[in-house]
C-alpha cells in the first residue's frame, strides 16, 4: 500500500532502485523511468517536490551510462537451440551513437526537471545537498560537451549549495561531497582556461596560415558538438497547475552482443 507521504514513498522506492543501479545501471534506468511515470500520474504533475529525488536518480543514472560508454552494461545474448557457437560482440554502429546521444539528451532533461522539483522543496540540509548534486551533474554533462563556461557556472552553484548544506547540518564533510564539489570546480576552471588558450591559438593559426584548412579545429569527441535543448530550460518556472507532460524514456536499452 502506498505511503501517505509521497516524499517518503519516493525515498522508499529509491532505496531499491539504487541497489539495482549498483549491479545493472541499464535495468535501473528502465525501472526509474517507469517509477517516475507512475508517480507523476499519481501526483498530477511531473514537476513536484516529491519527484525531485526520483528525477535526479534517473538523470544521474543515464549520465553514468554515457560516461561509461555503455561498456559496463549487461549484454543480451540471443541464441537458437541449433546454435552451438557463442555470440560475438558487435562493433559500434551509428545506432549505438544515436543511443548515446539519446541518453545524454534524456539525462539533461531529467536533471533539469529534478532541479525544479528540488527547488520547490523545503530548504533542509538534505534537499539542499541533493540540489547541489544536481547542479554538479549538470556541470559534468556540460563538460562532456566542452561547454566549459556554463560548466563553471554550474560548478560554482554546486559548491555554494554544498557549503550551505554542510552549514545547515553543522556536520563535517563525511561523505566527501564538499571536496568533490571543490575538485569539480577546479577541473572546470582548468579546462575552461585550456579551451580558451586553444581557441586563441587556433585563431592565430587561421590568421597566419595560407592553407584553407590550416586553422580548422578537429572535434575531440562525439559529444562535444552536441548542443542539448531542454524543453524546460534553466530559467523557466512552470506554473504549479501545469498539465502533465510525457515523461521522457529511453528508446530502448543498448545491447553490445548480437547473434552471429
Amino acid at each position: 500500500m502506498e505511503a501517505s507521504d509521497p516524499v517518503k514513498f519516493a525515498e522508499q522506492e529509491l532505496d531499491e532502485l539504487r541497489e539495482l543501479r549498483r549491479s545493472d545501471p541499464e535495468a535501473a534506468a528502465e525501472a526509474l523511468a517507469a517509477a517516475v511515470r507512475q508517480r507523476a500520474e499519481a501526483l498530477g504533475a511531473d514537476v513536484h517536490p516529491a519527484l525531485g529525488l526520483l528525477w535526479l536518480e534517473y538523470g544521474d543514472t543515464l549520465l553514468e551510462i554515457v560516461e561509461r560508454g555503455g561498456l559496463d552494461a549487461p549484454c543480451e545474448v540471443v541464441q537458437t537451440q541449433e546454435q552451438a557457437e557463442p555470440a560475438t560482440v558487435s562493433e559500434g554502429t551509428d545506432e549505438d551513437e544515436d543511443d548515446v546521444e539519446g541518453d545524454l539528451q534524456l539525462a539533461w532533461e531529467c536533471l533539469e526537471i529534478a532541479r525544479q522539483c528540488l527547488e520547490r522543496q523545503d530548504e533542509v540540509s538534505e534537499s539542499v545537498a541533493a540540489l547541489g548534486h544536481c547542479h554538479g551533474r549538470l556541470a559534468e554533462l556540460l563538460m562532456l560537451q566542452e561547454r566549459f563556461d556554463e560548466a563553471v557556472q554550474e560548478s560554482r552553484t554546486a559548491l555554494d549549495l554544498c557549503c550551505k548544506a554542510q552549514d545547515e547540518a553543522s556536520a563535517e564533510d563525511q561523505d566527501g561531497a564538499l571536496e568533490a564539489a571543490r575538485s569539480r570546480l577546479a577541473n572546470a576552471l582548468c579546462r575552461q582556461k585550456l579551451h580558451q588558450e586553444q581557441l586563441q591559438q587556433e585563431c592565430l593559426q587561421a590568421l597566419t596560415s595560407s592553407s584553407t584548412n590550416g586553422g580548422q579545429r578537429q572535434p575531440q569527441n562525439d559529444l562535444s558538438g552536441l548542443v542539448l535543448e531542454s524543453s524546460i530550460g534553466f530559467n523557466r518556472q512552470l506554473p504549479a497547475d501545469q498539465e502533465i507532460v510525457q515523461v521522457p524514456v529511453r528508446k530502448r536499452p543498448r545491447t553490445n552482443v548480437k547473434e552471429r
